[in-house]
């Protein structure tokens, strides 16, 4: 009976607000779900069928013609999102630039590599 009402449920969502992206990200880090509703809905982004999965991470769905802009605003943020990205280059908003020095030492290498080849 709850997969029932689980159906109809995300049925009549769907049907009020048409076709919706999901998206999922890890707990902590500084996130709660709660953050992360406010944060989407300050930007006008409603957030329907929250969820709690087994390994622990939230999910929450948006309107479909919202999810790039919502994706975003959640890497922008930082929020550590488990799903797959829809815009890749959004990857570095969560994870910076690979090709960037971390470390002061990082910086001086590539600062000596870059004086000495020119």
């Amino acid at each position: 009976m709850a997969n029932l009402n689980r159906f109809l449920d995300a049925f009549s969502v769907r049907a009020a607000n048409g076709p919706l992206h999901a998206f999922t990200f890890r707990r902590g880090g500084g996130f709660a779900g709660r953050e992360v509703e406010r944060l989407l809905l300050d930007k006008g982004i409603r957030i329907f069928e929250r969820t709690r999965l087994p390994s622990g991470d939230l999910g929450f769905s948006v309107r479909a013609d919202q999810a790039e802009w919502a994706e975003y605003l959640l890497c922008r943020a930082g929020v550590p999102l488990t799903c797959e990205l829809l815009d890749p280059a959004n990857d570095i908003l969560l994870n910076g630039d690979p090709s960037e020095p971390r470390s002061f030492l990082d910086k001086i290498v590539r600062f000596v590599d870059w004086f000495t080849a020119g």
